[in-house]
């Protein structure tokens, strides 16, 4: 006689849940529920954070001030720099940039404020594709791809057209 707890492999495959299923990490891991995390989202089996501090240490760091030197040779040595970090890195950090401190961290404490919405106040803001002027979701293309981000994103286009969302209040 089975006991009450044995559940079919059917039953379990129709409890699993899949990683286009997730909308929001921050939801799934709040959920008091029991499903596991879709083997999809470990991606990283040994972390050696030796290793991320090293290579973070290593970003290029480009002085926006040296880029509008009226000096022609700071100037010139300045873009030159970039574009060879450009070429070989494809990012940077950016120091005097001129934008305030505590505008950034306005900005952070909205982006909080907006990942703090519920579900239903953030659908309207669900990934409807790549070129969607606003999106919110967890991964890129998650119908499609092998190995998903463990993360929540919120991604704006703000250039040629200034785009950002109504909630929360404040956040534009």
């Amino acid at each position: 006689m089975a006991s009450v707890a044995t559940i079919s492999s059917s039953e379990a495959e129709a409890a699993k849940v899949h990683a286009s299923d997730i909308l929001s990490i921050k939801a799934f891991a709040e959920s008091k529920g029991s499903s596991p995390i879709p083997s999809t989202y470990h991606s990283i089996t040994d972390i050696h954070d030796d290793v991320a501090d090293e290579l973070a240490a290593s970003i290029p760091v480009i002085d926006l001030s040296l880029l509008t030197s009226h000096d022609s040779h700071i100037h010139a040595k300045a873009v030159h720099q970039l574009g060879k970090v450009c070429a070989d890195w494809g990012f940077f950090l950016l120091t005097n940039h001129g934008i305030p401190e505590q505008l950034m961290d306005e900005l952070m404490k909205k982006s909080d404020e907006f990942h703090d919405l519920s579900m239903e106040e953030k659908e309207e803001f669900g990934d409807k594709g790549p070129f969607a002027p606003i999106r919110h979701g967890t991964s890129f293309y998650p119908q499609e791809e092998k190995v998903h981000y463990w993360r929540d994103y919120l991604k704006v286009t703000t250039f040629p057209e200034f785009n950002f969302p109504h909630k929360p209040p404040g956040f534009r």
